[in-house]
């Protein structure tokens, strides 16, 4: 059985999104450098302790952080980005 696990949007670039009223995502500003590789560990960490069998889908990240995520995290757990083409899920899967 597959669960699927919403999230939202933790940040915007757009100008125009931020400031819309029905953007439903954080109205914040994209947080980068240690700030940003902090907040994923921490949500990797806690993905992994409270659904230990998950494949994590990280999507829309840049191919810089991509390959740098999934080099990290891919040892650790079941994890591809869905806007790459570095990764196939179907053959990360641990």
């Amino acid at each position: 059985m597959y669960i699927s696990l919403p999230t939202n949007s933790t940040d915007i670039q757009n100008e125009e999104l931020l400031n819309n009223d029905l953007y439903l995502g954080v109205k914040r500003k994209r947080t980068r450098g240690k700030e940003y590789d902090e907040f994923v560990q921490i949500f990797v960490k806690s993905v992994k302790e409270l659904f230990p069998m998950a494949m994590l889908h990280f999507e829309d990240f840049g191919l810089v952080n991509a390959r740098r995520l999934l080099e990290k995290y891919q040892p650790q757990m079941a994890c591809f980005n869905g806007s790459s083409p570095l990764r196939d899920p179907r053959t990360d899967y641990r």
